[in-house]
């Protein structure tokens, strides 16, 4: 009864350590393979260069990333490249593009030229001053094929038996200090046939600029998530990005930052951002010519008194400012179009590096 008992139990114990050696060998096992394919999915947010990357309201796959050496101003600069890839039904339906630097630069990065470039369906350069400045675009583009970090993209694609697409709409953010950059581009593979849908995504760059501001300055834990755009309306894009701000003021009238009214006057303010944006789709020769008729009708009036001040006949007066009014628009309108154009806020003197 002994040795039946001890042969039990000696072989229930074998057994178990076998069991778990096999359970320790297969949590242990590490596949020869490329890791990118067993890579796990990634939402919200992913770290690159120490900055935030946000991400849209998805499921996402690290496709590839990269380490890039390029000149600039002469010194040899590192910035850290990933590719995310959206995947529905074996079809690449959105991309994230992001590039960060991982050594500072001195003489500032330079505007990406995407972002003035008028071809685009919306492109603008924000808050430029001493080097830090944001921009961003909204454009029609093809996959940039021949890059390194594609190329291993597209290769996991194929190996994933995944559609992947030629033709893309972009939404490029760039934020950068004269230190640190940050160049972040979502692509999306629906199509953009129509005013009304081009407009939702210049919209939806807005929460977009506001949310990669935010990460290339490590604060996307305050944070409530970027969400995908739609064709059709982005006011759940802007309803969110304000959100997101009441919940960071929140936290900061709680730890004591701020005064009881400061927190009123400020949550107003952003209660009433949640209204529509404007559009910022403005034609600079629209702009121009507005501004010239404004410019033209109060030069008009103050010509016509100072005139008659000097010459004391309102007749002559009047015929004088009149005759000005006819022909300094043309001056005025020319001028006001070139700096639109080629002033430097639209085109400022920098070394430019260009993902």
């Amino acid at each position: 009864m002994t040795l039946v008992v001890i042969l039990k139990y000696g072989l229930a114990t074998a057994i178990t350590a076998i069991l778990l050696i096999w359970l320790a060998i297969t949590a242990n096992h590490v596949p020869t393979s490329n890791t990118t394919l067993n890579a796990p999915p990634i939402s919200y947010v992913f770290s690159l260069a120490n900055k935030q990357i946000p991400i849209p309201q998805q499921t996402w796959i690290e496709a590839a990333n990269a380490k890039i050496f390029t000149q600039l101003s002469k010194h040899e600069i590192g910035l850290d490249s990933k590719l995310m890839f959206h995947v529905k039904n074996n079809v690449v339906t959105a991309f994230i593009l992001a590039h960060a630097n991982t050594a500072p630069s001195t003489t500032g990065w330079g505007i990406s030229k995407d972002c003035k470039n008028s071809a685009h369906l919306f492109a603008a350069v924000f808050d430029y001053k001493d080097n830090n400045y944001k921009c961003s675009f909204v454009a029609k583009s093809t996959a940039p094929a021949a890059t390194p970090i594609w190329l291993q993209a597209k290769s996991l694609a194929i190996q994933r038996n995944w559609h992947l697409s030629s033709q893309w709409t972009i939404v490029g953010i760039r934020v950068a200090d004269r230190l640190d950059v940050v160049d972040v581009r979502y692509g999306f593979n629906f199509p953009i046939d129509d005013d009304t849908t081009s407009r939702a995504l210049v919209e939806w760059q807005i929460a977009a600029l506001y949310w990669v501001e935010r990460g290339f300055r490590n604060q996307l834990e305050f944070e409530t998530q970027l969400p995908m755009p739609t064709l059709t309306t982005n006011a759940t894009a802007s309803n969110m990005m304000a959100a997101s701000r009441l919940h960071r003021l929140k936290q900061l009238y709680a730890q004591g930052w701020l005064t009881e009214l400061d927190f009123i006057t400020q949550r107003n303010l952003i209660q009433q951002s949640i209204i529509t944006q404007a559009d910022l789709m403005v034609d600079i020769w629209q702009l121009g010519a507005l501004k010239t008729a404004g410019h033209t009708t109060q030069s008009l009036f103050w010509m016509w008194g100072v005139n008659y001040l000097f010459l004391g006949n309102a007749y002559v007066a009047g015929s004088l400012a009149v005759a000005k009014s006819l022909i300094s628009p043309i001056r005025y309108y020319a001028l006001e179009t070139a700096w639109n154009t080629w002033g430097p806020r639209r085109n400022p003197i920098l070394p430019v590096i260009d993902f």
